[in-house]
């Protein structure tokens, strides 16, 4: 996860990649100064020999900064 702060429109952008979600796949909070994503990969429908990604629940959490005036929680995905 990385954090883009812009003082000029008075945001912060949290851009986190998550490969293979649609963004119905995930939920964002915000509790005081902790914002928490929360999602869960699919697990394939078939047994493979070797498996190296990951499946099943998932949170990251990180601490805003103190003095954060929450306004609009906005979610968005793009691909690049």
């Amino acid at each position: 996860m990385d954090l883009c702060e812009d003082p000029d429109s008075q945001t912060i952008t949290a851009l986190v990649e998550l490969p293979g979600l649609e963004l119905d796949d995930i939920e964002i909070q915000l509790d005081g100064n902790k914002l928490t994503i929360f999602g869960k990969h699919p697990a394939p429908g078939t047994r493979r020999p070797i498996q190296e990604l990951k499946y099943g629940a998932f949170q990251r959490s990180i601490n805003l900064s103190t003095g954060i005036q929450v306004g609009i929680l906005d979610s968005s995905s793009s691909w690049a």
